[in-house]
């Protein structure tokens, strides 16, 4: 084993200028977010009338145009997104990374729908919500939607670097 360093032992101190303890105090030395403000049960709201570009219009002119679902999730992403943003520092934001939805009734275009998001779990820079979008009739939709909280700048330079920018 030699010119191997040895993995301390869990139960003996790191000395500071160890690999180690730069390797564990990682996170600890550039916190990602701030999340004081951004607790459990954390609610956001959104209400928009369904316009003609949020509609489906193929079941025929005897069908008037409804909600269609990629644009309630939409709205719903934007309810999530929109709530969290404020309670993040400058420079950072969030992107969604999973959505798992269901949409169990339509919403005729001129009607407000109200899109609620209710912040469920927190891990790190993982934030997990319940969605759901209300017609005042009834729960048109329901779910789950995950966003992860980014650095702009560094978001953007990764996309830069996969395009060859």
């Amino acid at each position: 084993m030699s010119g191997r360093r040895a993995i301390p032992h869990a139960s003996q101190p790191l000395p500071t200028g160890s690999p180690w303890f730069r390797f564990v105090n990682r996170s600890a030395a550039r916190p990602v977010y701030d999340f004081d403000v951004i607790k459990l049960g954390l609610v956001f709201q959104k209400k928009r009338v369904v316009r003609r570009d949020d509609c489906i219009t193929f079941l025929g002119a005897d069908v008037r145009p409804s909600l269609a679902t990629p644009s309630m999730i939409r709205w719903m992403e934007y309810c999530c997104r929109d709530g969290i943003l404020p309670h993040l520092e400058d420079g950072k934001d969030t992107v969604g990374v999973k959505v798992s939805v269901e949409h169990l009734a339509p919403t005729p275009m001129g009607q407000e729908v109200t899109y609620t998001a209710t912040v469920t779990e927190i891990d790190r820079r993982r934030l997990t919500m319940a969605v759901e979008a209300s017609d005042g009739t009834q729960v048109v939709g329901k779910g789950t939607h995950v966003r992860f909280v980014v650095n702009v700048d560094r978001f953007a330079a990764n996309l830069r670097k996969k395009f060859g920018q």
